[in-house]
């Protein structure tokens, strides 16, 4: 199939052309999440100090000093923000990640504290506003689990937003 194989080739050349705008564009994006949750008390990016080509353009993870990552998840879910708290290649496990383990060791658990994970992947088309909602909705989340004991089951009172309908499906990271 000549023209099917053209098309592709059409295709995969206009990606590839964008694909280093694209790159900066949602780095950026990351760098503002990062910037702005990083300013709340005991929220760590576990690569700050890593060189910017040795960082994805679109992968957050951060470490959260005195919030467990499954009640964090569940109410960022009902706030619309999709997450995840392990390294990729551990998704869906409950012990800590290996990768994280390998990038900061002891970063789960550091000097007795409870440190939760938040990993936040951005896709390709995630926008500006998409990020400030996440900006808007996860320091009030984490300040409502420390205040509550976040061992405790989730709830969503309390939490500034919040609704049983308020997940919005938003690309940023996953479900």
């Amino acid at each position: 199939d000549v023209a099917g194989a053209v098309g592709m080739a059409a295709a995969l050349a206009a990606v590839a052309a964008g694909r280093a705008a694209t790159a900066r564009r949602v780095a950026a994006l990351r760098d503002r999440l990062a910037d702005g949750l990083c300013r709340i008390d005991g929220v760590e990016w576990t690569v700050a100090d890593a060189a910017p080509d040795h960082v994805l353009p679109n992968a957050l993870h951060l470490l959260i000093d005195d919030v467990d990552s499954e009640p964090l998840l569940f109410l960022l879910d009902r706030e619309g923000v999709r997450a995840s708290a392990s390294s990729a290649c551990a998704s869906g496990a409950v012990a800590p990640s290996h990768v994280l383990s390998a990038i900061r060791p002891g970063a789960e658990q550091d000097d007795g504290r409870r440190r939760g994970a938040l990993r936040l992947s951005l896709g390709h088309d995630v926008d500006r506003s998409q990020a400030d909602h996440a900006l808007a909705v996860i320091p009030g989340v984490v300040d409502h689990l420390r205040r509550s004991g976040s061992s405790a089951r989730p709830t969503t009172a309390g939490v500034a937003g919040a609704s049983a309908g308020a997940a919005a499906g938003l690309p940023l990271g996953e479900r």
